[in-house]
This record gives C-alpha cells, structure tokens and sequence, in this order.
C-alpha cells in the first residue's frame, strides 16, 4: 500500500496489530503488500472500513476535547441490548414475521430506566441528542411535511426532531432507525473482541449549535485544506445574504474562526486519534465576531466521509495539500443568478 496518504497505513497497521499480525522490516517511507484469500478480501475491506471509522468515534476524543463540545453522557450497551433493539425494530418497523415476548419488553423497559437514570437522574429535566458510538439515528426522526416549506425551515425541523426529553424518547428513536440496526450488525460481525462495546451517546441538546451553521473542515497532516457548508443541498439565508457582491467580509470572518480553531485542537485530535489527518464537523454562524464560538460536533476519518462541496476525485489535490496561494477554500451553496438577459 502506498504511504502517499498515512491515513489508511496506520489504520492497517493497527488492524493488523490487533490480530497479532505485524509488517516487519518495512520504512515508513516505502510501500508493501498484503496477501488475501480472495474469498475474504469482501469481508476484510468492511472490516477495515469499520476499524477506520471506529478510530473517530467520539469516546477516543471527548475527554480531551469536552471544553470544545456539548456535554456527553455515555451508556454502554451489552450484546443484550443490542439483540434487543434489532428485535424491536424488526417487530415495530418491519412488522410481517416478527413478535415481542414479554421478556424483550421487560427488557426494553429496563433499557428505557437506564438511560432516564444516565441523563435524567431524580427526575432532572433537560434535552439531549441520541446518537451511538457510530451514527444518529436522524433517518428515524417524526414530521409532518409542510407544503411550500423551505428547504432551510426543514432542515431546522428535522434537527430539532432529535430533540430528546426522557429515556422512553431516546430508545423509541434508536429502535425506529435502520442507520442503527445497520450498525449494530457491523459492530456484531467486525468488532475486535467481545469486551468492546458500542455505546449510547447522549450529548446535551446546544440551541447555539443547532442555531449555527455546520461545517465540514478538511485536515490534511495537520493543515486545514478545505471547509464546506455541511448541507451542502440546502441554501442557507445568512449565507445567501453573504455571497451578495460587496458582502463577503462574513464569509471571511468565518474562514479565520474555524481555521484558528481547529490549529487551536489539533495537537489535541491529533493525540487521541493518533492522525494528523481527519474531518472535523464544527458549527458557527456566518460573520459575526472573530472570537465568537465554535463549537465541535464530529471527528470522521478522511476519504470515507462525505466531501460535501468538494469531490474526493476531482479535488483530491486540494484537499491533500491545499490552494497554492496558502488560502483555505471555502465552498458554499448559493443560487445561481442569470443576468444575461439583462
């Protein structure tokens, strides 16, 4: 494998490792080979896919980076409880074939206790967002469609479905999900070893983090390459308004405030993923003052996420080393104007 991107090497190396398996005798700066039955080379490419996006889950960076984020509380869940949400999904949402025994609901309950007692301890109010280890259950969230509605206003709405207000919301949510069920399965079949476990992730509801915008940032070895609005399909008022000619000052505070965050976290990331290289998911609004916050949602492997505005292919180069004038690219979702007949 090539060393052109150290990324995929050390997440190799560290999957190897993990089986007692070893790449001796090789620098670091040269390449090497690894030999596969063709018969496995489908389930180790997923297996590798899982051991990379597993490296970014939020448990191996939030005790470092917490001053950064939305308070966590973390649940784990046994082989149990994941059996016990696949079969409620398949019972609930795909119905035909499936059942629940009054075992699953007793268990169901206690699950619906645990996390009430994990996040909402003495009847404490507050809300939370619900996700796994691995990914949210957004595919799962409830509403109502708005004729007319614009696409900005759905968004909001779609992100406040998430909102959680108790235990009993929380898991109805993770059993509706199929992102969850999908995980779940993947965890099952690839995880390492039977002591590791995929966890509840309740984060504090932030209303200045679902009031922002989300951004998609790009670190290559260190340097921040590229930022993206992170709905890239969704046109966003307060960044319309400053893609109007004479108005990109916003747009430029904006560049500067991620970018000083993310040299501010970096030795930080760096050191519990040990990469330099990585996705950062932030929020921030358009404009506004250079120190206003900026607040961390995700860290996500290169490469598997999603290049929001820019193209893995087409922009590969970019996205490695950066604009040759220094500048950081920032892409953003605007409409495109016709005066040519005017």
């Amino acid at each position: 494998m090539p060393q052109a991107d150290a990324t995929p090497l050390k997440v190799l190396r560290r999957l190897l490792a993990e089986r007692s398996l070893e790449v001796s005798g090789v620098p670091d700066d040269a390449s090497f080979s690894v030999v596969l039955d063709v018969s496995l080379l489908q389930r180790r490419l997923r297996e590798f896919a899982f051991a990379e996006a597993s490296a970014y889950n939020l448990e191996r960076w939030y005790e470092a980076l917490q001053g950064h984020t939305a308070s966590t509380t973390i649940v784990p869940l046994e082989d149990t409880d994941l059996a016990l949400i696949k079969t409620l999904y398949a019972a609930w949402h795909v119905g035909y074939g499936h059942s629940v025994d009054p075992k699953s609901l007793e268990a169901h309950a206690e699950l619906e206790k645990r996390l009430q007692s994990a996040a909402w301890p003495d009847g404490l109010e507050g809300n939370f967002f619900v996700k796994t280890s691995m990914r949210s259950p957004k595919d799962a969230a409830k509403m109502d469609d708005i004729a007319g509605e614009p696409e900005h206003e759905k968004l909001s709405r779609q992100v406040r479905a998430l909102c959680m207000r108790n235990g009993a919301e929380a898991v109805e949510l993770l059993c509706a999900s199929r992102r969850v069920v999908e995980d779940i399965g993947h965890f099952l079949r690839y995880r390492v070893s039977s002591s590791d476990r995929l966890n509840v992730v309740l984060r504090q509801w932030d209303e200045g983090v679902v009031g922002a915008v989300e951004w998609r940032c790009f670190v290559a070895e260190g340097r921040l390459t590229g930022i993206s609005q992170y709905h890239c399909y969704t046109t966003i008022p307060s960044i319309v308004a400053a893609c109007e000619v004479g108005q990109e000052e916003p747009l430029n505070v904006t560049r500067a405030r991620i970018a000083r965050f993310q040299a501010e976290v970096h030795v930080a990331v760096a050191a519990c993923l040990e990469m330099e290289s990585y996705v950062l998911d932030v929020a921030t609004p358009v404009g506004g003052h250079p120190e206003d916050p900026v607040r961390l949602i995700e860290v996500n492997p290169t490469h598997s996420s999603g290049a929001a505005l820019f193209s893995w292919g087409r922009d590969e180069h970019l996205l490695s080393v950066g604009r040759p004038d220094g500048l950081i690219e920032l892409r953003v979702a605007c409409p495109i104007v016709d005066n040519s007949s005017a």
